[in-house]
């Protein structure tokens, strides 16, 4: 799964794509700077993940969001 954040703590002045990993769901250490949305989007989608799910009303207000 790929999460999309905007401007979290750690990388304010960014959007971040972080690469979590299936078995534990947990994020990895894999974090992927971009400047605009529309990056982190064409990132992703090169990276083979096709379907987006929006934020949810639970989630953390920085993220975007995520791709499996």
């Amino acid at each position: 799964m790929a999460v999309i954040y905007q401007k979290p703590k750690d990388y304010p002045d960014n959007y971040v794509v972080r690469i979590f990993d299936g078995k534990t769901g947990r994020p990895t250490d894999l974090a992927i700077l971009r400047n605009t949305l529309e990056e982190c989007r064409e990132d992703i989608q090169k990276s083979g993940y096709s379907t987006c799910f929006p934020r949810s009303r639970y989630d953390d207000p920085v993220i975007v969001e995520s791709w499996v």
